[in-house]
């Protein structure tokens, strides 16, 4: 089961600005299984999906994003399987020529083996 305020900690981290913390917390987050996110609470996995959200920008405004960073958010989403499914357009744009290809990988592997892969 999922430890409630670590993963308070993790969206805050997210939300920080500070480039080491979120990259600490998209790591931690990034090793958790996907059937760990069957139990949480949907309020704390709404409030993740905001936090991750924005770090997967298009455009001049995701040039200044870690692209390992936004490709670890992507393993994150797909591992939160339908309920990330308010991200779905924004995971489908990161589909698109000129997004790096780690990113494009990542995202290519959760709209071909499913959300739980």
């Amino acid at each position: 089961m999922l430890d409630q305020a670590q993963l308070r900690k993790h969206i805050e981290a997210l939300n920080s600005g500070r480039e080491v913390s979120q990259m600490a917390a998209v790591t931690a987050l990034k090793d958790l299984p996907a059937t760990d996110w069957d139990d949480a609470p949907l309020e704390i996995v709404r409030k993740l999906i905001d936090a991750l959200r924005r770090h997967l920008p298009r455009g001049e405004e995701g040039k200044t994003k870690p692209p390992r960073l936004r490709q670890e958010v992507v393993t994150i989403l797909g591992n939160l399987g339908p309920r990330a499914e308010p991200v779905l357009t924004q995971l489908i744009e990161l589909l698109d020529d000129g997004v790096p290809e780690g990113i494009r990988e990542a995202a290519w592997i959760i709209a071909l083996t499913g959300p739980h892969a």
